[in-house]
């Protein structure tokens, strides 16, 4: 017995005098990810963030889960909240008492995690709803990028992510804008412009209005909106001028039924030159005695006018005139295609349909056991499977769309004839197939019923 007792005391001794493995690699001086709880206090450090795994993002304010069924196929459906923080908020300073490594370390995260399209990116939603708070509304599209900005004046490229509806995606329906919002570990000069791939063009008659000079829409965007780049404002993460995390935030109008694709660049500083300094009270005097005149500031230009533009203070050097930091990074730019589609579940559609076996019926004419006649359609489009554009590079034009609709025809009597069944539409531009059954009034002075034949026809959707 008393052996055994020895034996438990050494194993117990020879534990404790164990050395734990630190998950911090020998040699490495990154930044290191701590996780916090949701009021903010710091647990641990977990070490580079490339090691986490899914339960060390802590950094969310809210619980982030799976989209149900209603959530995915018809938009964020929850009770309407009674406080008043989920409708006026702030862009919180997340990392105002400490270093914004956690909100790095989950930056870090979205390149191990969100590499499917279509599936929740957690890492980018979780920032998003640091930064946000309860302001945070998946609905407004964010197009987000990570320039990691190294001590030697570097950048590090870092996977882009749309984050829009709780899910990475190049598909977006019924937005008016998108965002660009710039993460980087100082105020850095970048611009963000759209460029449009295609345009589809549901009224056939816009290219006719476009030649007359009319306006076939009101969503059209204007020529300053498309060319010129837009204006980041940035915000410290920190609340503070000096902070180890800066977000950059700027907004793009989008066309609908369009296909683009955005663009966030870095560039290099300006040089400034150096103003002379003068004596308070006193002016500047020159080698001739003639006071000079303070420099002044061009005006800013309107696109396409004359004049100097304004450069965003964080494009410019030092004022004292010194040679300013010389940019590198592994990559140019960030790049992302995404197209924008109607996000209507109802639409409308003229078809030119044959209804077959019409003989001894009410649209029966001479001989023929066939009816032709255009008709007007009314569609209801299956949830997931409406139109939608494809994204470029490795495909173009539409999806094709699947629909129930409901119609009449457009020559003779109204409802002598309802049309019914499937739409696939979208087939060929615009173009699709429709098939189903006619419903065909009775012959006049007669007592027959209404009957049904099969019906097939081509149609083109609005």
């Amino acid at each position: 017995m008393k052996k055994v007792r020895l034996l438990i005391s050494l194993t117990v001794l020879l534990a404790g005098c164990t050395t734990t493995s630190s998950p911090i690699p020998e040699g490495y001086t990154g930044p290191l990810a701590t996780t916090k709880d949701l009021v903010g206090e710091k647990i641990e450090v977990k070490g580079p963030a490339w090691q986490w795994d899914d339960q060390d993002i802590k950094i969310k304010q809210r619980k982030i889960r799976k989209p149900n069924f209603f959530e995915r196929y018809f938009g964020y459906f929850v009770p309407n909240p009674k406080g008043s923080e989920f409708y006026f908020g702030h862009i919180e300073a997340y990392c105002n008492t400490g270093n914004c490594d956690d909100i790095k370390g989950t930056l870090h995260l979205i390149d191990k995690k969100c590499k499917e399209i279509g599936k929740p990116c957690e890492p980018a939603e979780a920032v998003m709803e640091a930064v946000f708070g309860t302001t945070f509304y998946n609905a407004l599209p964010d197009f987000i990028v990570y320039f990691e900005l190294t001590g030697d004046n570097a950048f590090q490229k870092h996977q882009p992510v749309l984050l829009w509806q709780r899910q990475n995606t190049p598909y977006l329906y019924g937005v008016r804008d998108i965002y660009a919002i710039v993460f980087s570990e100082q105020k850095v000069c970048v611009d963000a412009f759209l460029s449009t791939h295609l345009k589809n063009e549901p009224n056939p008659f816009s290219a006719l209005f476009s030649l007359i000079g009319g306006k076939s829409g009101t969503d059209a965007q204007k020529d300053e909106d498309k060319h010129v780049p837009a204006k980041f404002t940035w915000y410290p993460l920190n609340g503070k001028p000096k902070s180890p995390l800066w977000m950059g935030l700027a907004r793009l109008s989008v066309d609908a039924n369009t296909t683009n694709r955005i663009t966030v660049q870095w560039k290099q500083l300006k040089s400034q030159e150096p103003t002379p300094q003068s004596r308070p009270g006193q002016s500047q005097s020159s080698a001739t005695g003639e006071t000079s005149k303070p420099p002044t500031k061009a005006p800013a230009s309107k696109p396409g006018g004359d004049g100097a533009e304004t450069t965003p203070e964080e494009c410019l050097g030092p004022k004292d005139g010194t040679k300013p930091a010389v940019y590198t990074g592994n990559f140019l730019a960030a790049n992302g295609f995404f197209s924008n589609s109607p996000d209507s579940y109802a639409g409308v559609a003229l078809a030119l349909g044959a209804t077959m076996n019409t003989r001894d019926t009410s649209v029966a004419s001479g001989g023929s056991n066939m009816s032709m006649n255009g008709y007007a359609l009314a569609k209801l489009y299956v949830p997931s499977l409406g139109p939608r554009l494809n994204v470029p590079p490795y495909s173009t034009l539409h999806r094709p769309s699947l629909a129930v609709f409901v119609g009449t025809n457009l020559k003779n009597n109204v409802f002598d004839e309802v049309v019914y069944g499937l739409s696939v539409g979208h087939i060929i531009a615009n173009v699709g197939v429709v098939v189903g059954y006619n419903s065909l009034a009775g012959k006049k002075d007669s007592q027959q019923g209404r009957q049904r034949r099969p019906f097939v026809g081509l149609e083109y959707s609005f």
